[in-house]
Parts: structure tokens; C-alpha cells; sequence
């Protein structure tokens, strides 16, 4: 369980690394939650100095038994389960600040693979590399899904917020 725990620990600082170097972040603005999002004003795995400048939450989950074949043609058990862990956190964060998040998701990768981004979000960019199938159901709605490369999904972002 620890080797497990450290690995997660260093996945989640190259996405915070990946994040900072895309929206041209200082290590303040921008670093891994740490106690993953217990603390009152930390939102998912990583955390914001700014929870209003940057409305962002990132659920990161490294390794675990998943294959392509657990996001199409439908987004298997296992990882709903991770997006209804962000969508947790977003219920946190709208009871906290009384605003939406612009964007939730959840970070995957395993070794050797480059980090995924699961959203309920179409970005405004070409296309998602994988759309499953099935819903994401969650309160009462139900929601698209889609699978970007995280720095593609970064660059969506970055624009969105006019950084260059």
C-alpha cells in the first residue's frame, strides 16, 4: 500500500508540474492537495492557492488494472467511480465558493502511458480521443463523457483563460 500511495504522490507532482508549465503558474498558485482534498479549501488532488481565479479540479489516479478496453465503447464501473470521486469534490467546491467549477476531471495514467483527462466537458478543440458510449449519471443528470490527452485538455484550457 505505501509503494502504492508513493507512486500516486508522484504522479500527482508531474501534473501539477504539467499544469503549471501550461498555464504559466508559480509553485504557490499551484501544487498537490495535501491531504487529497480534506482540507476546507482543497478541491480534488490538487490544489489552487485561487479557487475562484483557477476553478479547477483535478482527481488523479495512477496505475490501477485498466486497459483501453475499460473506456470504449462504454467507460467501465471502475472509472465512473473515479469521476464521481471529482464530481464529489465539485459538490464540496459549489458549497464552499457558491459557484460551478469550469472544469472537473480525472487525471489517469499508468506507466509509460501520457496522462488521460476523463471530463463531462466538451472542449472547445478538434475532438476527444475516446467518447464512451455510456453516461455518466450523478444526482439527478446525466452526463456525456470524454477522453482527452491531459495536455491537450491544458492547452483548452490555457486559452479559455487567455494565458499565452
Amino acid at each position: 500500500m505505501a509503494k502504492q500511495k508513493e507512486r500516486g504522490k508522484y504522479f500527482e507532482r508531474r501534473v501539477v508540474d504539467m499544469i503549471r508549465k501550461s498555464l504559466n503558474l508559480k509553485k504557490y498558485e499551484c501544487q498537490r492537495a495535501a491531504t487529497s482534498g480534506n482540507m476546507e479549501f482543497e478541491f480534488g488532488d490538487i490544489y489552487f492557492n485561487d479557487p475562484i481565479k483557477y476553478p479547477f479540479i483535478f482527481e488523479c489516479k495512477f496505475g490501477y488494472n485498466w486497459e483501453f478496453s475499460s473506456f470504449f465503447p462504454t467507460l467501465s464501473k471502475q472509472l465512473l467511480n473515479f469521476l464521481k470521486e471529482a464530481y464529489i469534490a465539485r459538490d464540496k467546491y459549489i458549497e464552499k465558493l457558491e459557484v460551478l467549477p469550469k472544469h472537473v476531471s480525472v487525471v489517469l495514467a499508468k506507466p509509460h502511458y501520457r496522462p488521460l483527462c476523463i471530463t463531462t466537458q466538451c472542449l472547445s478543440m478538434d475532438r476527444p480521443i475516446i467518447m464512451p458510449t455510456n453516461l455518466f449519471k450523478y444526482g439527478n443528470n446525466d452526463y456525456n463523457i470524454y477522453v482527452y490527452l491531459l495536455e491537450n485538455a491544458l492547452i483548452n484550457i490555457r486559452n479559455e483563460m487567455g494565458v499565452f
